[in-house]
This record gives structure tokens, sequence and C-alpha cells, in this order.
């Protein structure tokens, strides 16, 4: 039997289209990124599978799970691919296909490939999926701000059919966040925790989440408290009353850093559109060993800014 390597892909646009990232990811010490000063975020996420794809070449005879959280991606490759090569690159109202030079290179990377396409929830927890999307959107924020691009190691697994397979992950978490076995991070380095962490993070600004009273119940610290960019105190009982005005944004948060505090601390800050303006705002996650995510967020505290222009 083949021997199968497991990855994940993203990619991120912080404006669609402008400063945009890709990222595939298998685990720490194999992982690549990149992006762009101006793309989409479909661009991002096929330059990802594209990335992989090539960084993999070298193997053809081993199997190539992707595990995308792009339903775009998955069915251009998949499903679409054919159909726009019969009728000249042209899409079934005649009009060109976009992207083209992006899935054109994807057709011929596959070819002679032994590969799956997974889907997989986007930020849901899956570990894997969390670390594309975290090194994608780190990219991307290197091109806005002009800072140097985290790009990573690329791909150094050395295996054969008779490779010890401990080296080539075999098996992932269920997509959502729920799933999780109990303390998903004791095992993980600090660059996954912290990508775990943001994952959590951006869960509460998806109404799908932060709309479930059971789900807040999970994910907030007992203790846990907010103060408001107008200085007002809330307590964790009024954030999970009122949790839709409580926690609804215009957007995720562009996270501008992430760092630990310590062995059981994270510090994460973010720039965040509320209903009223944009704050800074700054996010404790305290280890949690007795819940199910393996991490809580004890407190957040909001900085008025002024809007971008």
């Amino acid at each position: 039997m083949a021997q199968e390597i497991i990855a994940a892909t993203d990619g991120s646009a912080l404006v669609n289209p402008g400063p945009a990232g890709w990222a595939w990811y298998i685990d720490h010490d194999n992982w690549s990124a990149g992006g762009w000063e101006h793309a989409t975020n479909n661009q991002g996420e096929l330059r990802a599978v594209l990335e992989l794809f090539e960084a993999t070449a070298h193997l053809p005879e081993h199997k190539l799970k992707v595990l995308c959280d792009s339903q775009y991606t998955i069915n251009a490759v998949t499903k679409w691919l054919p159909g726009w090569k019969k009728k000249g690159w042209k899409k079934a109202d005649g009009k060109p296909v976009q992207n083209q030079e992006l899935i054109q290179a994807l057709d011929e990377a596959m070819q002679g490939r032994n590969y799956e396409f997974v889907w997989v929830k986007g930020h849901s927890g899956q570990d894997m999926n969390e670390a594309a999307d975290t090194r994608a959107r780190d990219a991307a924020l290197s091109f806005q701000q002009g800072t140097p691009t985290p790009s990573g190691p690329g791909f150094n697994l050395e295996v054969s059919p008779e490779t010890d397979t401990k080296h080539v992950p075999q098996e992932t978490k269920n997509s959502s966040v729920e799933d999780h076995t109990k303390n998903p991070s004791t095992a993980m380095n600090v660059d996954d925790v912290l990508g775990l962490v943001k994952g959590y993070e951006r869960t509460l600004y998806q109404p799908e989440h932060y709309e479930q009273e059971q789900y807040l119940e999970k994910v907030l610290g007992e203790d846990f408290w907010w103060v408001t960019y107008q200085g007002i105190r809330t307590q964790r009982s009024l954030a999970v009353e009122y949790r839709t005005r409580a926690f609804y944004a215009h957007d995720e948060p562009i996270f501008i850093s992430c760092e630990m505090l310590g062995d059981s601390v994270i510090r994460l800050l973010s720039r965040v559109k509320t209903r009223h303006m944009s704050v800074m705002r700054t996010s404790l996650w305290v280890q949690d060993t007795t819940g199910d995510l393996g991490w809580v967020l004890s407190s957040r505290q909001d900085t008025a800014c002024p809007q971008e222009s």
C-alpha cells in the first residue's frame, strides 16, 4: 500500500482582492507560505495546492491527501477542469475561466499523481487547517505591512516504502471544534498551540459559534471579563446573555501578534471592526486542563483606534 502524506492548504486575502497569502502545512517542520501585494482569496487557495503538489513532486508514488476548506478549489480541479479544457478554457457561458494560469499549472502538476481532496470546514478548530490558515494570513499581513514573509522550512520529510510511518501524519481530527479530544494542545509545539488558539479566537467572530450559549459556556473561562472601548467592564454572564450584540463584528480579526506568556497564558493582539469603530483588542487565553478545548478565553480589553481611511 502506498504511503500517505496528509497536508492542509489555505489562502487568505485581507481585502479581496488585496494583500494575500497562501500556505500548505504538514507539521511544524514541513510547511511553506508566500503571497502577493495584490491577489484574491481564490488565487491564494489555488496557489497553496499548486505549491504543495510541486513540493512533493519527487514522491509520485505516495498518496497525497489534501485537506482544503475551499469548495471552489476542490470543484475547480476535480469537477470543472475537464469541461473547461474541452471548451478551450471557457465556462458554460462562454466567458474565460478565472485564474486560468493557476488551474492549468495545477492540472499539469497533478498528472500521474495519487491524490485525494478532502473538504474541511474552515475556522472550526481542525488543527492542520488552522495552522495553514494562520500561516497564509501571516504571509498576507507581511505584504500589507512590508515586513519579511515567513516562508517556512519547506518539505523535509524523508519518506519511502520502508520509512517508519510515524513521520507522516496518518489521521486528522474532525473539522468541528466540539469534536476535539480533551486538551488537544498537550502534545503540540508552541507554533501549533498558537495557531490553535488563533482558531478558537476566530470562532468567536462566527455567528454559528457565538450565537450558541453552549459553545460560549465552553470557550469562556469561569472568571471571564471584558473591558469595552468605553471603559465598561462586562462580566461573563452578561456577555453570554447578550452574545449576538457582544460578539458581532464586521469582519474577522486582523492578528497583530500572538505570544506565549509563560507556559499557560497566550496574549493575542488584534484589530477588529465592531459595530461602532475599529478597536485594538487584547485577548488573554489560559490553559484549561479540565475543559474540552484545552484553552479558554480569560479576558478581553478593547481600545478605540482611528478608523482606516
